[in-house]
């Protein structure tokens, strides 16, 4: 449904929001901003502030800590990619409802980034997301957690993550 919603996109960059998220006023500003000061060419993974709803209070905007793309996901959702990258690098990984994996945003920036993109911070962006206690990313034990993981960091990283990782098999 996304690879198909995106294809129809009419813009040069697409922008992914979980349903109940939200984008700050003054976010396409800011990415449009940064992105005539940093454009060389390189593809851009334009990447906004997160600033967390918890029980209805939103909490200060912050950018994840960095880490190399084979060991997590700093960047949120609501990072802006070009269209023309997303289709490059085949849109997202489409995953049977039995057999889905909640980490496919880390899988996509792992593919921009694999193809040459730059993650490149804009402070003055945020996606707002409001976390639910219900959520699959709250709810699905540690045990799941980790089998994400390893399937991601096994499909693109095999070399940090050899079979019987952390005990996954």
């Amino acid at each position: 449904m996304r690879n198909a919603l995106a294809v129809k996109a009419t813009g040069d960059y697409l922008c992914f929001l979980d349903g109940d998220d939200e984008l700050a006023p003054g976010y396409i500003a800011a990415m449009q901003k940064v992105y005539e000061q940093e454009y060389d060419g390189t593809p851009l993974l334009l990447t906004p502030k997160v600033a967390y709803v918890v029980k209805g209070r939103k909490q200060a905007p912050k950018f994840w800590p960095e880490t190399d793309p084979w060991s997590g996901n700093w960047m949120v959702l609501g990072t802006l990619v070009s269209k023309d990258l997303f289709m490059k690098v085949g849109g997202w990984r489409e995953f049977d409802e039995n057999d889905w994996n909640e980490w496919d945003d880390w899988e996509l920036w792992i593919r921009c980034q694999k193809a040459g993109a730059l993650p490149v911070k804009v402070p003055k962006a945020v996606y707002i997301a409001h976390q639910e206690k219900t959520s699959r990313h709250r709810t699905m034990p540690h045990k799941q957690k980790l089998r994400w993981t390893y399937e991601i960091g096994r499909m693109h990283y095999p070399e940090h993550y050899p079979v019987g990782w952390n005990g996954i098999r």
